[in-house]
């Protein structure tokens, strides 16, 4: 198997401050890069806002499915409470 592999320029600037850290912009990505904290960090350039890295990802998905999950249980139960109020409603339109 041949793997071709093309390297891509990207714009970089560094000062040894801490307010300033390395940073830099790929324009064949069109994504703005900045190391924090020890880590690389990813940018939307044209709204500032971080990339979810594949952990954030996973972890926003799993929060959302415990929340759907949650929320159907609360309908379940209200849909429920709701069958046994009407049945108790038929009985006492009949009378017993």
């Amino acid at each position: 198997m041949s793997v071709n592999v093309r390297k891509c320029p990207a714009t970089t600037k560094s000062t040894p401050r801490l307010q300033n850290p390395p940073h830099g912009y790929s324009a064949v990505l069109n994504i703005l890069v900045r190391w924090d904290n020890g880590q690389l960090r990813w940018f939307d350039p044209e709204t500032n806002e971080e990339v979810p890295t594949f952990d954030q990802e996973r972890e926003g998905r799993l929060a959302e499915q415990e929340a759907r999950i949650r929320a159907e249980a609360r309908a379940e139960i209200a849909e429920a409470r709701v069958r046994k109020l009407e049945e108790e409603l038929e009985r006492r339109d009949r009378g017993g």
